[in-house]
């Protein structure tokens, strides 16, 4: 499916089930790559998807059916808090009052 000197970038999408428990599902061209749930947050979840192996150059990350933006796969790594900061406020900014 992922091919090596390829350096893809993967969707990333990440949904809140319920307080305090997220999953995350990780596509490449339409096809599931990885999926799992059970996370205590997003950053969680974040740095278990980050964990993903192949010739992979970053993620598409999308929270709540919004795309938060794309980060470089050291990133996620070193920083997935801070990501996870952003999807909560990007998120934020388009709910309903």
């Amino acid at each position: 499916m992922i091919k090596r000197g390829e350096g893809v970038i993967l969707n990333l999408g990440i949904q809140q089930l319920e307080s305090g428990f997220y999953e995350f599902h990780v596509e490449f061209a339409g096809q599931l790559v990885e999926s799992a749930a059970g996370f205590s947050s997003i950053s969680e979840a974040i740095e278990s998807a980050a964990g993903v192996t192949g010739d992979i150059r970053g993620f598409q990350i999308s929270y709540g059916g919004l795309v938060i933006g794309t980060y470089p796969l050291e990133t996620l790594r070193a920083d997935a808090g801070a990501v996870a900061h952003r999807a909560v406020e990007t998120a934020a900014a388009f709910q309903d009052d």
